[in-house]
């Protein structure tokens, strides 16, 4: 049987022939019946010392029954999820057991996950099946490996990011999205949590969101007899030490090809007649960088969110396609590279600058895409690109431009090409 992409690219062609023949383009659609793309986010197991029970692990089969009857009328052949124990896992085993593929994503390396989000009930085979789903995985992705498991907003990036890359697998594909969340319906425990994930993928998702009510099915178990155990007594949990919490944001880095070999004289000319009209771009576009810094012919950048340095990165671009240099004092040419990023970061007061920076893992990441662009183009991390789908960024697209291998040993990464939407 054809897999779904060829299915995909048949029925593109038979559109693409019925509307040159004058024809209702979708007229054969029902003739190539494409499965699902499954996106779920649901609860975790309870610890042995959650006070009020959510989801107990002798729930686990009667959920796993839920999941699969969902995923079964849903026609689910392709899995986007994380992997903590509960319905994360319990999904990407339904998948995998129907012949479907899966595709992980890990806020952080596996064993901080495996200790903060799977090892989580003494006695239970939990991390054997996570190496196992972790193997047979389609793909696995670690969106920082350094990640912290106690700040919030690695999750609430992991989520987003998830949802992202499923929008987009399902542009590629010409495949409608199947989004499932298992959720008691009450406010979660902390940040990047089920309730959260519900309300952005509400917000910006075609498709009707199908909620599997955990509160019901806890509810259905103790009547019908159930019994809990009591949690366990912890230790009095020493307070925790203070933190700064991080921020999702975008980062756009860039600088000018073969600088290096510049004439010394040029620097001064190079500063008034570029840097100056960089300077005029947030009045022009309305894009104002929260931050924004020069190395040399390097300029960095932090911006709230990804449609706003989508935005900023078309109005550098444009700025240089439509300046004369050779007119200009400067008379040479500029040619560029711009990359852009997004991910959770720290705000930071740095004391010898006085002002606040922004610092971390991913604003480093930031700075290893934008050698891999292309020149005079945009390249975009394949975050940045499931940042802009879910934020359903409309002034600009970004297509699928391969896996570049990032300089300073920093690995593989899928990229994206931003170009304008009109």
């Amino acid at each position: 049987n054809p897999g779904a992409a060829e299915v995909s690219r048949t029925r593109s062609q038979a559109r693409f022939l019925l509307q040159s023949l004058g024809e209702e383009k979708h007229a054969l659609d029902d003739c190539f019946v494409l499965p699902r793309i499954g996106l779920f986010t649901g609860h975790m197991l309870d610890r042995p010392d959650r006070a009020t029970p959510r989801f107990p692990a002798a729930l686990e089969e009667t959920v796993r029954a839920e999941i699969e009857a969902c995923v079964e009328r849903r026609d689910v052949q392709i899995g986007y999820s994380s992997l903590a124990c509960g319905g994360d896992m319990l999904f990407a085993e339904t998948v995998l057991n129907r012949g479907g593929e899966v595709h992980i994503f890990l806020p952080f390396n596996a064993e901080a996950f495996i200790e903060s989000s799977v090892r989580l009930i003494p006695g239970y085979d939990l991390v054997e099946r996570f190496q196992h789903l972790l193997d047979n995985a389609a793909s696995v992705r670690i969106l920082n490996e350094q990640g912290d498991p106690d700040d919030g907003a690695v999750y609430d990036y992991c989520n987003r990011v998830l949802a992202g890359a499923a929008i987009l697998k399902s542009q590629f594909l010409g495949m409608d999205i199947a989004p499932i969340l298992l959720w008691d319906g009450k406010p979660g425990d902390g940040g990047g949590g089920t309730e959260s994930v519900r309300y952005y993928w509400q917000q910006s998702m075609p498709q009707e969101v199908e909620i599997l009510q955990m509160d019901r099915i806890l509810t259905d178990a103790l009547a019908g007899g159930l019994a809990l155990p009591e949690p366990e007594p912890t230790d009095q949990a020493a307070a925790p030490a203070e933190r700064t919490p991080q921020e999702i944001r975008a980062m756009l880095f860039t600088d000018v090809v073969q600088f290096s070999k510049w004439p010394e004289q040029s620097i001064p000319k190079f500063i008034r007649e570029f840097l100056g009209r960089v300077a005029m771009i947030p009045e022009k576009c309305d894009a104002r960088p929260l931050y924004i810094n020069t190395w040399g012919d390097a300029i960095c950048a932090v911006f709230e969110n990804v449609e706003t340095a989508g935005r900023f990165a078309l109005a550098l671009q444009r700025t240089l396609r439509e300046t004369d240099w050779k007119n200009t004092d400067l008379q040479r040419d500029i040619r560029i590279r711009i990359g852009l990023h997004a991910g959770p970061v720290y705000r930071c007061h740095d004391p010898l600058l006085g002002r606040d920076t922004y610092n971390g893992a991913h604003v480093n990441r930031a700075s290893r895409i934008e050698p891999v662009a292309a020149e005079g183009q945009i390249f975009a991390s394949d975050a940045f690109a499931a940042l802009a789908a879910i934020a359903k960024a409309d002034e600009f697209l970004c297509d699928y431009a391969g896996t570049r291998e990032l300089p300073k040993g920093a690995g593989m990464l899928s990229t994206f090409l931003v170009r304008p939407a009109h």
